[in-house]
């Protein structure tokens, strides 16, 4: 019974491996697998591609607020023009502004110039993206939400960014990074992550990733999402 064990742990882990490695040739040559990371806050060690990814997780949450004002708004319930603001402030400042600023300089140069038609997509994403926030940052103030043709436009807006930006960032998180680190080597990594910490400091303060989900946070709690167990379906 060990042996059979010990050969299915090792057959999970060659079959889990293989994979990340066929997903980094569907862009480019795959470079040898690294694990590297910087100093973080408290000095916890952050790699280049967890921050990139944690800055999903960031996405994911604002996508959820997104989700519950659009819902209000379709269903003709009150919505605080001021909630909808920050949760925009948010996507354009620490999203679009750092998190795809990153993407844009550091991982994406080493598809575009070998015709990567991902890469391609992604940036016409990103840009489709500052578009909607533009928009939905424009509609969210009292005066100008309260015009029915403006909110139905707020109303497309919202739809427009959650179905292009979920769809986006999984593609991200299990193709182009898993690429981008069997292509790059450890060294390179290292440094990207420093500079990826030193760049959300500076614009974030010391406490960046914190200060950010800290901000969320607010939002989740005023539009009644903060609570997980809220999440867990019966069965």
């Amino acid at each position: 019974m060990e042996i059979s064990r010990g050969h299915d742990e090792g057959r999970r882990v060659f079959i889990t491996r293989g994979s990340a490695l066929l997903a980094a040739t569907a862009l480019l040559p795959v470079a040898a697998w690294s694990v590297s990371a910087a100093a973080g806050e408290d000095g916890v060690e952050v790699s280049a591609m967890e921050e990139l990814m944690r800055e999903h997780g960031v996405l994911s949450r604002l996508l959820l607020v997104y989700e519950k004002i659009l819902d209000d708004l379709t269903s003709e319930r009150e919505v605080a023009p001021e909630t909808l603001g920050k949760a925009a402030d948010l996507v354009r400042c620490y999203i679009q502004e750092f998190h795809e600023k990153l993407e844009e300089e550091y991982i994406f140069p080493r598809f575009t110039n070998n015709g990567s038609e991902l890469v391609r997509v992604l940036v016409r994403q990103h840009e489709a993206g500052r578009i909607h926030t533009h928009r939905i940052r424009r509609l969210s103030v009292e005066q100008v939400m309260g015009s029915p043709q403006n909110r139905k436009d707020l109303i497309a807006s919202l739809r427009g960014f959650l179905g292009m930006y979920r769809p986006h960032k999984a593609r991200e998180d299990t193709v182009l990074f898993p690429a981008f680190q069997a292509l790059v080597p450890s060294r390179e990594l290292d440094e990207l992550a420093r500079t990826f910490d030193e760049k959300e400091m500076a614009l974030f303060g010391r406490d960046g990733f914190r200060s950010v989900v800290a901000r969320v946070e607010e939002l989740e709690k005023t539009l009644g999402l903060f609570d997980l167990a809220q999440f867990t379906q019966a069965i």
